[in-house]
C-alpha cells in the first residue's frame, strides 16, 4: 500500500510539472500572438498580397528594410545589372555578411527551382564573401531547390517564412556560425 501511495505522489508531481510547463507555454504563445496582432495593426506589416504587387526593386528594398529592422546594417538595398546575384547585402555585429538574392513572382503557384539556387551559389561566397547566403521569394521552392540549398548552405526564405518576417514582424533566424 505504501508503494502505491508513493507512486501516486510521484505521478501527481509529474502531472503538476507538466501542467505548469503547459501553462508557461500558453502564456508564451499568448504573448507572441499579442505581439503579432499589434505588429499586424502597425504600418510596418506587409502582407503577401501587398508583396506580390511590388516591383522587383521594391521587393529588394523591402528585404533590405526587414534586415535593417532586425538590426543589420545594409550596404546594398537593391541589385541591378551586374550585381552578380547580390540584390541585398547587409552586415551584422557578429561579423555576419548576408547576401540576399530576391525572387519575386506574381503567380502564387510559381516555384523557384534548383537552377536559380545553383547560380546564386556560384557567386554568393566567391564574389560577395557571404557568411549567410539568403534566397528570398514570395512563393515556394521546389524540392530540388531545397536539396541544393541544403548542400550549399544557402538559407531559403519562402512565402511562409516571408509572411512571418514581413507580416508578423518576427525577426529572421539566421543559423549560428
Amino acid at each position: 500500500m505504501g508503494e502505491l501511495l508513493e507512486e501516486l505522489k510521484r505521478a501527481r508531481a509529474r502531472y503538476t510539472g507538466c501542467l505548469e510547463a503547459y501553462r508557461d507555454e500558453l502564456r508564451q504563445l499568448s504573448g507572441e500572438e499579442q505581439r503579432r496582432q499589434e505588429y499586424l495593426q502597425g504600418s510596418a506589416s506587409v502582407s503577401l498580397e501587398e508583396i506580390r504587387d511590388l516591383t522587383s526593386r521594391e521587393f529588394e528594398m523591402l528585404i533590405a528594410s526587414l534586415l535593417e529592422r532586425d538590426g543589420y546594417e545594409v550596404q546594398r538595398a537593391h541589385g541591378g545589372a551586374g550585381d552578380r546575384g547580390a540584390d541585398v547585402i547587409a552586415t551584422g555585429g557578429r561579423g555576419e555578411r548576408i547576401v540576399a538574392q530576391c525572387k519575386l513572382r506574381r503567380t502564387p503557384s510559381a516555384k523557384i527551382g534548383s537552377p536559380e539556387v545553383q547560380t546564386f551559389n556560384g557567386t554568393a561566397r566567391p564574389d560577395h564573401q557571404a557568411t549567410h547566403p539568403l534566397m528570398v521569394t514570395n512563393v515556394r521552392f521546389t524540392q530540388d531547390a531545397e536539396a541544393a540549398a541544403a548542400r550549399y548552405g544557402i538559407l531559403l526564405v519562402d512565402g511562409g517564412v516571408l509572411r512571418t518576417w514581413a507580416t508578423f514582424g518576427k525577426p529572421l533566424e539566421l543559423p549560428r556560425q
